[in-house]
This record gives C-alpha cells, sequence and structure tokens, in this order.
C-alpha cells in the first residue's frame, strides 16, 4: 500500500474513528434498546419476516465462504513452513486447526472469543514490533533514526489537501473510512458480537470508540513497516515486487530477515486468522440458530449447530485445495458479492433508482487480478437503471477503448441509460438515442440531480426522448 500510495491511508483511518463514534452513539443505543441478539434481528421488525430471513441466509453464505478462504490461506502458510516438514498432510492440518477453534468456542462462546482475541492480537503486534526491529538492524539505525528516516522519506506523505480529483484526497478518504466502518463493522453480526454482549451500553460505547482510536496508532507502525522495507530492499538492491502486499512476505517469508523473524511473521499470521476463524464461527452459530431456526434458548441446537458450521467450514477449505486453483480465490469475490446483487434487486423491487459507476482503474489495487474484477463489475451492470461511465473504464472490461465495441453488452438487463465521458465528449445514451457534446462542468452527481427534477424515474427511462436528453446535458 505505502508502494502505491504513500501513507495516506491514516486519513481512511482517522474516517475510522468518526465511524465507530456513529456506531457507538447511533447504532448502539438502537441494539441495546430493543435487547438484540443478533443485529438482523432488527430487521424483522423494520421490514418484515421475509427481509429478516434473507438477510440472515446471505450473511450465513457470505460470512462462510469469506472466513472460509481467509482460513484456507492461511492454512497453506503453515503447511508450507511448518507441517511439511514434519509430513503431516494438509487435510489433518486443516481439520486439526479447525477442532482447536471449535474447541475454545464451545466451552466459553464469546467470552473465550474476547480473551483469545486479546492473545492473539498480542502475538500479531509482538511479531510486528520484532520485524521492525531487526528491520532498523538490517538497516543499521537505532529505532530514532529509523523514525527520523521514515518521517523524511518520499513515502511518508499522509494527507492529501490540494488535488481534489485523487482517490486520495482527505475529505474522500475521511468520508469513506467513517462509511466503510460502519457498513462492515456496525452492520455485520461477526464484528458487533462482542458488543452486544457487554454489561451495559456506556461499556459497548467505550469499547468501540477505544477500538476506532486504536487504528491510528496500529496502522502507522505497518506503513512504516513498509517504508523501512522499501529503504532495506533499496539498500541491498533488490528489486520491488510488483503488488504492495508481497513486500513483506518478500522479506519475512523467505528467512531474509533472519529465522526468528520468520516465526514471528508466521504466528502474526496465523494469530489474525484464528481471531478472524474463530469469531466468524460463534457469529455463524449465532445466526442460524437465533435468525434461521428461531431457537434462541435450545442448548442441544447451538451445540449440534456449532459442530455442523465446522464440519462445512472443513469441508469448503478442502474443496479450495481440491481444485488448487487461483480461479477459485477469485470465484470467492463474485460470490461475495451476489450478496450486494441481490440487495439491489430488493432495492429496485421497491422502485429505488439504481446506478452503477464500476471505477475499473481506482478499483483494481484492491482485486487479486484483473479478470476477478472485471467478471465483478460486469455482473452488476444488469442490475443497473443507469451506467455511469468513463473511458478509463472500457478497456479493463471489454479489451477496447472503442465504444461502440462495448455498447451491446451494456445495453442488457435493466440499463436503459448510459453517461459516458472520455477526454473530450460527455455522452448520453438510451437503447434508441444518442446525444453527445463537448465536456462541459456537468458532473455525474448533477446528471442524477437532473433526472430526480424531471420525475424521470426507472420505468421512464426506456422512452426518452432527445428533448429529454438535451435537458440532462445542457
Amino acid at each position: 500500500m505505502v508502494m502505491r500510495t504513500d501513507m495516506t491511508y491514516v486519513q481512511t483511518c482517522i474516517g475510522f474513528i468518526l465511524g465507530y463514534f456513529a456506531i457507538a452513539f447511533l447504532l448502539l443505543p438502537v441494539y441495546y434498546r430493543l435487547n438484540l441478539t443478533t443485529i438482523y434481528s432488527y430487521l424483522k421488525d423494520r421490514l418484515g419476516k421475509r427481509s429478516y430471513k434473507t438477510g440472515a441466509w446471505f450473511f450465513l453464505t457470505s460470512k462462510m465462504t469469506g472466513a472460509a478462504v481467509r482460513f484456507y490461506v492461511v492454512c497453506i502458510i503453515l503447511q508450507r513452513f511448518v507441517f511439511d516438514a514434519v509430513g503431516v498432510p494438509f487435510p489433518i492440518t486443516v481439520v486439526g486447526m479447525t477442532l482447536l477453534i471449535w474447541l475454545y468456542t464451545r466451552r466459553g462462546g464469546i467470552k473465550t472469543l474476547v480473551w483469545t482475541d486479546t492473545f492473539q492480537t498480542t502475538c500479531m503486534f509482538a511479531a510486528l514490533l520484532l520485524i521492525i526491529y531487526n528491520v532498523t538492524q538490517q538497516l543499521g539505525m537505532s529505532v530514532g533514526e529509523a523514525v527520523q528516516a521514515v518521517a523524511a522519506d518520499e513515502h511518508s506523505r499522509m494527507f492529501v489537501w490540494d488535488d481534489w480529483v485523487s482517490t486520495q484526497n482527505f475529505w474522500k478518504q475521511l468520508l469513506s473510512g467513517a462509511f466503510i466502518a460502519i457498513v462492515m463493522t456496525g452492520l455485520d453480526q461477526d464484528m458487533m458480537q462482542k458488543n452486544l454482549t457487554c454489561k451495559s451500553l456506556r461499556e459497548a460505547q467505550k469499547d468501540v470508540c477505544t477500538y476506532g482510536f486504536a487504528f491510528v496508532p496500529a496502522n502507522l507502525l505497518f506503513m512504516a513497516l513498509g517504508v523501512l522495507l522499501m529503504m532495506l530492499a533499496q539498500k541491498d538492491g533488490t528489486p520491488l515486487p510488483a503488488a504492495g502486499d508481497e513486500l513483506l512476505p518478500m522479506f519475512a517469508a523467505t528467512g531474509a530477515l533472519g529465522t526468528v523473524v520468520t516465526v514471528f511473521f508466521t504466528i502474526g499470521i496465523v494469530a489474525a486468522s484464528f481471531s478472524s476463524a474463530d469469531s466468524a464461527l460463534t457469529a455463524l452459530t449465532t445466526i442460524y440458530c437465533v435468525d434461521i431456526c428461531e431457537r434462541p434458548e435450545d442448548e442441544r441446537l447451538r451445540r449440534r449447530a456449532h459442530v455442523g458450521i465446522a464440519v462445512v467450514f472443513v469441508a469448503f477449505i478442502l474443496l479450495f485445495r481440491m481444485l488448487n486453483s487461483t480461479s477459485v480465490i477469485d470465484a470467492i469475490y463474485v460470490l461475495c458479492s451476489y450478496t450486494h446483487l441481490k440487495a439491489i434487486a430488493a432495492a429496485r423491487a421497491v422502485g429505488t433508482f439504481v446506478c452503477y459507476a464500476p471505477r475499473m482503474a481506482e478499483s483494481a489495487p484492491f482485486w487479486p487480478d484483473a479478470a476477478s474484477l472485471r467478471e465483478t463489475a460486469r455482473a452488476f451492470f444488469p442490475q443497473a437503471d443507469v451506467l455511469l461511465l468513463k473511458n478509463s473504464d472500457l478497456f479493463p472490461l471489454f479489451g477496447s477503448h472503442e465504444l461502440r465495441t462495448a455498447l451491446f453488452s451494456l445495453f442488457s438487463g435493466h440499463v436503459q441509460l448510459i453517461f459516458y465521458s472520455d477526454s473530450e465528449n460527455i455522452h448520453l445514451f438510451t437503447r434508441s438515442v444518442l446525444l453527445s457534446a463537448a465536456k462541459n462542468d456537468l458532473t455525474e452527481a448533477e446528471l442524477l440531480h437532473r433526472l430526480c427534477r424531471l420525475n424521470t424515474w426507472p420505468d421512464k427511462l426506456a422512452g426518452l426522448r432527445e428533448s429529454t436528453l438535451r435537458k440532462l446535458l445542457f
């Protein structure tokens, strides 16, 4: 990340603080007032039983898949660095590690998660600090000199105030961080379950706010390590990897920093993955018993569900191993997007206007490869009423910069209107009308605002005439 965007991620971390405050003082009071065991129970009162069950099932499916993929990765690392040397087969590794998680979550439930997460987090940060110390030793610096070197490095830039177009602009990153925290923590049972078991709302709020503040120093340490590793690579004449995420494994996992660092690097990865897997296993069991079966007090069902989910968890991981293809991991991104596709379909059912802007260039750094990003983005096209495209989106999506090549594919499903901009012109397309104009200050937000002012709702898009398109463009 530091290789590509310097240390500007700290802006997002500051946004996390705002997001966690919103969770603490907007969402948690609602959860505690309704005395919820799972946050999806809220859907039952607000949107009805069908929405409640749908939300629970999609959480169950996407969380199981995502947690299994993350744990699959750590199983591979452990197999390669530890268990292959002693002749332990991969299936035994997976079963043994899952059994360990099942045992300690079965005995203690959420209370156990709190203690084990504390221990695992301690292991992860111990590994991080040891790696930083070893890198500074390799560079021949003291800790103070390392701090000064990081601060003086060109990659230490944290804030972008002047470039409003940049995706790293402070206000964009701040708001993104806030909404990421709300959506991925405040609306996720896996993340919220520990806070729902606090003795009081005040304790839960204190826990959430403290967690939010911790993001800034924690991520500063990781980003500082990234800068130091780039310095070390330059000193040793080692070429930097194409992907920034490969920088730490390139040094730590290969033994370039010594055996102790390799061991602690592995411990750090295992600790982080165990923390994710045990929390997911508990959340999935709770969702199944409380939301799917609606039998929260049935202890026998809980024990059986816990075993069943652990077995399915193992089966998912072994399936990934059996197929032994990176396309499986790519498919997970598409599979997880299915949750969002269903949410869009539900929104359309009540008359919501659906717009989609793929932003391929901005999204590419966060995906494993171009193929998985392309397939996921194109899966969303038919669900949109309006597509908002730039010239930079075309080649990653269709292998051509020519809009005519893509038009047939774009007008599928619900798509009725396309707003497209290149370096010189802006264009509006319906299935029967095309209108172009020289580039002006019309933004996508302004276009959508004009659509609403003209009372152009989804069911009217197909019949738009050229005169209406002119009102939108000029």
